[in-house]
């Protein structure tokens, strides 16, 4: 089964089935197409979810300054896709083209055992929308996921359980999952430990580590000057420090919270 939304159509969905807080973006129409395909999950869950996606897309380009994107984004629901994920064309201009995957039991919320236990209960729609409309272009993608976590935690319908945060305040559960792991990750490792494994602590405190990081950025900052770097500048433009120094002080900022989960 299939359901197809346009323009201001989606926007209605959106806006009319979710919740009083996406009213900020009712003068915003999005001209990106939001196509939904899926198969085990109900009717009723493919029409929540698409409200959630038409609603975030508008708020992540809206927040970001991406109104002006056009183009189309793919979302495909089932069983056998284990993580969700999104994969997308360069974009050309204003023209975005691209595809999420989400695995069906994300979007039921009935994760249970094995490995995916811990590994949330929501689809992460936002979080992988801001992927494709604001891809950085950089090699080393940790300040892309990091903004996809913080996206997420902003963003997300109130008790949404995504990876990697559950719902919960990034900054707080990055210290309690540091104390679990017994270490800080350094920022030249973060990628390597992210795409080392496919489940497990080390995965996860990297994803939350760089939520906590770029929301840290923005929150201090303001997220004009961090768009400004995220998009090619350098942290010494934008902040007028080196990318290390900065690391340093989110560590500063995060350690005394660490204390509160120490048993």
């Amino acid at each position: 089964m299939q359901r197809l939304f346009f323009g201001i159509a989606a926007v209605f969905v959106a806006i009319s089935g979710v919740s009083g807080n996406l009213r900020a973006q009712a003068d915003f129409k999005p001209k990106i197409e939001l196509k939904l395909e899926y198969k085990d999950i109900t009717q009723q869950q493919a029409d929540t979810l698409l409200a959630q996606a038409t609603a975030g897309l508008a708020q992540v380009m809206t927040y970001l300054g991406k109104q002006k994107l056009e183009g189309r984004i793919i979302i495909r629901v089932a069983d056998s896709y284990t993580i969700p994920y999104s994969k997308w064309d360069q974009p050309r201009g204003n023209r975005v083209n691209g595809e999420i995957l989400i695995p069906g039991n994300r979007v039921r919320g009935d994760v249970r055992g094995g490995p995916q236990r811990d590994w949330g209960r929501g689809p992460a729609i936002v979080h992988e929308i801001a992927h494709i409309v604001a891809p950085s272009g950089r090699r080393d993608r940790y300040l892309d996921e990091g903004l996809g976590v913080f996206i997420q935690e902003k963003f997300s319908p109130k008790g949404d359980k995504s990876y990697p945060n559950m719902g919960y305040d990034v900054h707080e559960e990055t210290a309690r999952a540091l104390n679990e792991l017994g270490k800080i990750i350094a920022m030249s490792e973060l990628e390597t430990e992210r795409n080392a494994r496919t489940f497990g602590p080390g995965r996860k405190v990297a994803y939350l580590q760089e939520g906590s990081f770029v929301r840290y950025l923005i929150e201090s900052n303001g997220i004009e000057k961090f768009m400004q770097m995220y998009e090619g500048g350098s942290y010494e433009a934008a902040y007028g420090k080196a990318a290390t120094s900065i690391y340093d002080e989110w560590i500063a900022f995060i350690r005394p919270m660490m204390g509160k989960f120490r048993y």
